[in-house]
Parts: structure tokens; sequence; C-alpha cells
């Protein structure tokens, strides 16, 4: 009976290497794969924020162009009042003139 025992006890030893052995494979697997998903993960975590960055600098882009061109507008404007304000004066000089002389 003792020798059973012995037997039996070498059996569950083996089969525990075994099971530890097997546990030990998955383990490596699992770790591999939770490895490459994370790489993928990061990858594409990588690509999306450089995508948010772009589309970040094309709105600035955007609204510092529309600013500008809102800005050169106003200029234009202002320019346009002074100039038309200059005639105006010059034909008020001109007008005061003409009759200074005819007079």
């Amino acid at each position: 009976m003792a020798g059973e025992v012995l037997k039996l006890i070498r059996k569950t030893e083996d089969e525990a290497g075994d099971l530890k052995r097997q546990a030990e494979e998955e383990t490596k697997q699992l770790l591999a794969q939770v490895k490459e998903e994370g790489e993928k993960l990061l990858a594409e975590t990588r690509e999306e924020s450089r995508r948010a960055g772009k589309r970040l600098q094309n709105l600035v882009r955007n609204e510092t162009e529309a600013e500008i061109e809102k800005e050169r507008q106003k200029f234009n404007q202002e320019r346009e009042n002074i100039i038309n304000r200059a005639r105006q004066r010059l034909d008020e000089t001109v007008k005061w003139a003409v009759e200074r002389i005819v007079n």
C-alpha cells in the first residue's frame, strides 16, 4: 500500500509539474498578446493624436486667415474712407479757390 501511495504521490507531482508548465506557457502567451495589443493601441493612439494635431493646426490656420482677411477688409474700407475724404477736401479747396479767384 505504501508503494501505491508513493506512486500516487509521484503521479500527482508529475501532473502538478505538467499543470505548472502549461500555466507558465499560457501566461507567456497571454503576456505576448497583451504586449502586442498594447503596442497596437499605442500606435493607433499616436496616429489619432497626430491627426487631431493636424486638424487643430488647420482649424487655427483657417481662423487666423479669416481674421487676417477681416482686418484686411477693415483696412481697405478705412483707406477708401480716407481717400474719399481727401478727395472731398481737395474738391472743396478747389471750389473755394475758384470762388476766390472769380470774385
